[in-house]
């Protein structure tokens, strides 16, 4: 792929930045993870705090929804995006994929250590498989892209397999912590 990219001088590239996007998707997202974070935990849910974080969150995040369609001039996220199925689908199958990522690993490393009885660093180490399976896919993907100039290919086994490989890593046999 041959992009061109245009030289911007750098008054005009600081003009260009959505800062009111970037600002209402930020705050919007803090106040609504604050307040689901502190809801139970430091406040009881149906506290003034809590109710008033999860409320202007989401309320500030709506205000960055109007800022993206109707003022901003080059937005952080164009919601022409949102068009079509097959965007929305593929932006699920992301997210979805992000979930599972994210979750297995924070929740690996605390199963390691809390069954498994391992020491943080051996913990790490049994993290070592996915780390190098995952650069190696991505390196693989990425070469696979620029030698053939396709992003697109057959998704669903490697959605698949990047679902499945934490719940058939070797390290959940019925080991007993020693």
């Amino acid at each position: 792929m041959d992009l061109q990219t245009p030289k911007t001088p750098l008054w005009e590239g600081l003009k260009a930045i959505d800062w009111l996007g970037a600002l209402t998707i930020v705050g919007g997202t803090l106040m609504f993870l604050f307040g689901l974070e502190f809801g139970g935990v430091t406040h009881p849910w149906n506290s003034p705090t809590v109710i008033c974080l999860i409320v202007f969150g989401v309320l500030t995040i709506g205000l960055f929804v109007l800022n993206e369609w109707k003022l901003a001039r080059y937005p952080i996220m164009p919601l022409r995006l949102f068009k079509y199925r097959s965007n929305i689908a593929a932006l699920g199958v992301c997210w979805l994929h992000g979930f599972v990522f994210i979750a297995s690993s924070y929740f690996l490393p605390l199963y390691f250590q809390a069954v498994l009885g391992a020491s943080p660093l051996l913990s790490g180490v049994y993290l070592l498989p996915i780390a190098v399976a995952l650069s190696i896919s991505s390196a693989g993907t990425g070469i696979f892209i620029r030698k053939t100039g396709r992003v697109s290919f057959p998704y669903h086994p490697i959605e698949t397999s990047l679902t499945q490989s934490p719940s058939t890593s070797p390290q959940f046999g019925s080991a007993s912590p020693s």
